[in-house]
């Protein structure tokens, strides 16, 4: 599934290798090569940006990527809350 990032990137995702987080492919809207991916970073909790080598940002590119950074974050620990809130009504 591919998600706007911004005016000029997208992000493709898949699950991760452990199936508990998403990992996003980010590229240019207009198609090219992966600028980086983005994916759960555990010593920090939160999903961040792993460029590739050689990568160039602009200011707006780098607010539109904090901000979905962020928003991917917030939907992940919002999950864990529903899961959890799930698991005590079932007990």
């Amino acid at each position: 599934m591919s998600e706007p990032i911004g005016r000029w990137l997208v992000a493709e995702s898949k699950l991760s290798p452990s199936g508990k987080t998403l990992i996003f492919r980010v590229t240019p809207k207009d198609g090219g090569n992966p600028i980086g991916f983005i994916a759960w970073y555990s010593r920090w909790r939160r999903y961040a940006l792993q460029p590739e080598p050689g990568t160039v940002f602009e200011a707006d590119c780098l607010v539109a990527l904090g901000e979905f950074c962020r928003w991917k974050t917030e939907q992940h620990r919002e999950g864990k809350r529903r899961a959890a809130c799930i698991e005590l009504v079932a007990r």
